[in-house]
């Protein structure tokens, strides 16, 4: 009994033995795993103190250029092409002024002639007519400012027209900022002006500008203005394009009209008669109508040289 005792022991012990040597080597392993896990604790820590040092370096670098940034475009703001004379705009504010109305404000640009100076390239640009005007108004004791727009194709030479009620004008301008006026009207809010003139003296330079990121810049001619919402700009700018179909379509039958009566000769009474009258007759009535559409629309319309791509205050 002694000895199958002892067998059965034995045999426990290898048991145990064996269950011992597997724990023994998940501990190993274990072990070994935390040492790999440590080390790439370690790895990984080091490299965050490389990244913390990198990302202190990037943020000094970001405010760095975010100052240059800063002084460049108030540089920009400051000089050309704003400004041509002296390479500044300095607007010269007055103590006793106020906010005008609409009319106040319109009777005042009626009156003002800074519109009616020539615009000379690298001598008087739009940075001298929005000087002129601001300082113009604060003279008579009315409130004023002078923003920048930037646009998308700045840099850029584009092609634009003017069109007038009986013809247009073709232009070739490189894109640059442009310097306005504002107003704060008491009645109407904020109004934009730009009073810069042109070589073309047929248009009327006191106008309503309508700016809206990411659209056209508009202008409409202060006579006319009824709105100073953008969708009042967009209408004219949609009735100006109808008009120059409608004359494209007009002058195309007037010519067929010429051609057909050109060296003829019509007896009274006849079908040849009859049918040229009455066509007479409808080139007149759509002559007499174009004429009213014209005489509700500015005196002439000039294409965007752009669309905004920002508005900023310079003064």
């Amino acid at each position: 009994m002694l000895k199958w005792i002892t067998i059965l022991e034995a045999i426990v012990i290898v048991v145990l033995g064996f269950i011992c040597l597997n724990y023994y080597n998940a501990i190993i392993s274990i072990n070994n795993q935390l040492s790999d896990a440590q080390g790439s604790i370690l790895s990984y820590q080091s490299q965050i103190r490389t990244l913390n040092s990198d990302k202190f370096v990037l943020e000094n670098k970001e405010k760095t250029l975010e100052n240059t940034v800063a002084e460049l475009t108030k540089k920009l703001d400051d000089t050309l092409p704003y400004k041509s004379e002296a390479g500044q705009i300095k607007l010269t504010n007055q103590s006793n002024t106020h906010n005008p109305t609409w009319v106040e404000l319109k009777i005042f640009l009626a009156n003002d002639a800074t519109d009616k100076i020539p615009y000379v390239d690298g001598s008087f640009t739009c940075g001298d007519f929005a000087q002129k005007l601001h300082d113009n108004a604060e003279k008579v004791g009315i409130r004023g400012g002078v923003v920048a727009i930037h646009f998308e194709k700045e840099g850029q030479l584009v092609e634009r027209t003017i069109d007038f009620v009986f013809h247009k004008v073709t232009l070739y301008e490189m894109v640059y900022p442009h310097a306005i006026n504002c107003f704060y009207t008491t009645d109407k809010g904020l109004i934009y002006i730009d009073d810069t003139g042109t070589t073309n003296t047929e248009c009327k330079y006191d106008a309503v500008g309508y700016i809206e990121v990411g659209k056209d810049y508009g202008m409409v001619d202060c006579d006319v203005v009824t709105s100073f919402t953008y969708s009042f700009y967009e209408n004219i700018k949609q009735q100006w394009q109808q008009y120059n179909k409608d004359m494209d379509v007009y002058n195309s039958e007037v010519s067929k009209y010429n051609a057909y009566v050109n060296g003829k000769v019509f007896y009274i009474d006849t079908l040849e008669w009859n049918n040229m009258k009455a066509w007479r007759n409808k080139l007149d009535i759509e002559s007499l109508r174009l004429d009213n559409v014209s005489k509700a629309l500015p005196e002439c319309f000039a294409e965007s040289v752009g669309i905004v791509k920002s508005i900023t205050k310079l003064r």
